[in-house]
């Protein structure tokens, strides 16, 4: 996608977004060193080497979405302090990578933006140091692990932040209430997986639960909180960040399966292999006639599926409509998110504003 072919006001959203990613990348990489170093000389060999694979995941940050959210909310409402607002914004990226761990885990993907994922990192220190016992067990025990660390570094650099204790609780408290609905959201995911039918409302809810909350709402008021904005402020944000959460996610499924694996650095067919039922899939299933119907269903959660069975899968959800039906929906969802933000009170900052404006553009823009 060329960046000229844009509108203006996403293009400096993207500039904005590329100026908060060095940030954090910068911030992100001194602190990993500290803390193999640390780890390293304190807690020995073992300790490194999981944290290591950690670090290797947090260091494939992306776009450093999450982050970046933030950052910009607490800009919105006034905010300057760049020692206070940098550590929280790369604690929500320290989270991110615990929760990709587990994802990864779970999913059973051996890839992650374009490198191995922790535990398949693992899994080769075993091979390579020559250690006894089964190596992909070994690598998804200590890769848990490391996540669950890194959990916790996390919350323990938020408890560190120069402000009151009073907001030091609420951003707390908030961080905890986000995630866990998206816990929950991951139990319903992957029961999913597991039912004969499942409707589109019900994958709706594991989206907003995963994603809007996870991805947007989350850090949104996260930077919000450290401003020290209002409970009114918060709500006016939740509506921009469920419905630029759902675009999100909906493109993020297209790009799944119908995207460049080069781009992406993961394989498109791994969400079929899985079993996942994203919308996607949902929508095929209960509209595709009964013979692709039910191949497709025949497909799902096959490991050992060829690259024909993957394009005629293809085939199947863009013949049902489904491709063109989740495409249409994540435009209106951005279209939400867009509108939600004409409530934004005047004291909001405007550029900041703007942010969350073109960012809601360009999600279904995006391949990657």
């Amino acid at each position: 996608m060329a960046t000229h072919s844009l509108p203006a006001s996403t293009e400096i959203t993207l500039q904005k977004l590329a100026q908060y990613k060095q940030l954090l990348d910068d911030d992100i990489n001194d602190y990993s060193s500290l803390l193999l170093e640390e780890w390293g000389s304190e807690h020995g060999e073992f300790s490194r080497a999981a944290v290591e694979a950690y670090c290797s995941v947090l260091a494939r940050g992306g776009k450093r979405l999450r982050g970046a959210l933030v950052m910009n909310a607490y800009e919105m409402f006034g905010g300057t302090d760049q020692q206070l607002i940098l550590p929280a914004a790369r604690a929500i990226e320290m989270i991110h990578a615990y929760v990709l761990i587990i994802d990864d885990i779970c999913d059973r993907s051996d890839l992650r933006r374009g490198g191995d994922s922790a535990h398949k990192l693992l899994e080769k220190y075993h091979n390579g140091k020559g250690l006894h016992g089964d190596s992909a067990h070994f690598g998804i025990s200590i890769a848990m692990n490391a996540a669950m660390a890194g959990s916790h570094l996390a919350l323990t650099e938020i408890g560190r932040l120069p402000i009151n204790d009073t907001v030091k609780l609420e951003a707390m408290n908030n961080i905890n209430s986000c995630l866990l609905k998206t816990i929950h959201g991951q139990f319903n995911d992957i029961f999913n997986e597991s039912l004969q039918q499942v409707t589109e409302a019900q994958v709706r809810d594991v989206l907003t639960a995963k994603t809007a909350w996870y991805t947007f709402l989350n850090p949104i008021q996260l930077g919000a909180i450290l401003s020290e904005a209002g409970p009114g402020e918060l709500d006016l944000l939740q509506d921009y960040a469920v419905h630029a959460g759902l675009s999100f996610q909906l493109i993020d499924d297209i790009i799944g399966t119908f995207g460049d694996s080069g781009a992406t650095g993961k394989r498109t067919d791994d969400d079929l292999k899985e079993g996942k039922i994203t919308l996607l899939v949902a929508r095929a299933l209960s509209h595709a006639n009964e013979t692709d119907r039910s191949f497709l269903l025949s497909q799902l959660g096959n490991w050992d599926m060829s690259l024909e069975q993957f394009q005629e899968c293809r085939r199947i959800i863009q013949d049902s409509g489904a491709l063109d039906y989740v495409r249409q929906l994540a435009e209106q969802s951005s279209a939400k998110a867009v509108a939600a933000l004409d409530n934004a009170p005047d004291y909001w900052r405007s550029e900041n504003v703007a942010f969350l404006h073109g960012l809601a553009t360009y999600i279904v823009s995006r391949n990657k």
